[in-house]
């Protein structure tokens, strides 16, 4: 068991260099908003529709976290449960 939650833990602090994020939110309203062009929000909306398909991809990696995450905490509550066990010699 121990092993197993080590594992898991490895798995919740592997590095993930894969997030992505489009844009700066402080610096939108300054690209389209602040600025006087014809039609500013045709770009700030093609930038807004990508949000969907990077919360997609960030949603798998922290789907992942949380598996690893509810596992090792399943698995260090049963060890606990043992060694509460193995130490009042049930």
């Amino acid at each position: 068991m121990l092993l197993l939650i080590g594992l898991l833990v490895a798995i919740m602090l592997w590095p993930y260099y894969n997030h992505t994020f489009r844009f700066d939110p402080k610096k939108l309203p300054q690209d389209f908003v602040d600025q006087h062009l014809p039609q500013p929000w045709t770009g700030c909306n093609e930038r807004l529709l990508h949000i969907k398909s990077d919360m997609a991809s960030n949603w798998r990696i922290i789907q992942r976290l949380r598996v690893a995450l509810q596992l090792a905490l399943f698995l260090w509550l049963l060890d606990l449960l043992v060694w509460l066990f193995a130490i009042a010699r049930i």
